[in-house]
C-alpha cells in the first residue's frame, strides 16, 4: 500500500472511530486544507464542522478502496463507504476523489459522492456541516 493510501485509510479509521475526537482527526490535515465536495467548498474550519456533523450521526463506518492511483503528491481514488447511523439506518456511498498532499498530510480533496443505498435525505452526508 502506498504511503498516501495508508494516510487516507488511517484518517478514515480515526474519523469513524467513535472513541476518537475531532482533535484526533486534525493531524492528518494541513492547516490550510480545502475540500470541494458535490459543489460545496469547505475550508479547514468548515471541514471540521463537517467532521462534527458526521460524528453526531454515524455509529460505525468502514471504507473499501476500489482504486487508488498516485502521481507525485497527488492521488485519485474511488472508494465505497458503508455506514450504520446511530438510528440504525444503513448507507452505501460511492466516492470519487482527488487528493493533494503536503508534508505527509492531506492538503486538499475534490470529490463527488453518490448515494448507492440508503435514505435520500442522506445524499448530502459527504458535505453536511
Amino acid at each position: 500500500m502506498h504511503k498516501y493510501q495508508k494516510l487516507v485509510a488511517e484518517s478514515f479509521e480515526v474519523l469513524f472511530d467513535a472513541e476518537k475526537t475531532v482533535d484526533d482527526v486534525r493531524p492528518f490535515f494541513v492547516k490550510n486544507y480545502t475540500q470541494w465536495v458535490d459543489g460545496k467548498s469547505l475550508d479547514y474550519n468548515g471541514f471540521f464542522q463537517h467532521v462534527v456533523a458526521l460524528k453526531e450521526v454515524i455509529a460505525t463506518a468502514h471504507v473499501e478502496f476500489i482504486e487508488f492511483m498516485v502521481a507525485g503528491d497527488t492521488a485519485a481514488d474511488i472508494h465505497d463507504v458503508f455506514v450504520t447511523k446511530k438510528n440504525g439506518e444503513t448507507l452505501h456511498v460511492r466516492v470519487i476523489a482527488f487528493f493533494t498532499f503536503e508534508n505527509d498530510q492531506i492538503a486538499s480533496v475534490r470529490e463527488m459522492t453518490h448515494l448507492l443505498e440508503g435514505n435520500e435525505s442522506d445524499h448530502d452526508l459527504g458535505s453536511r456541516t
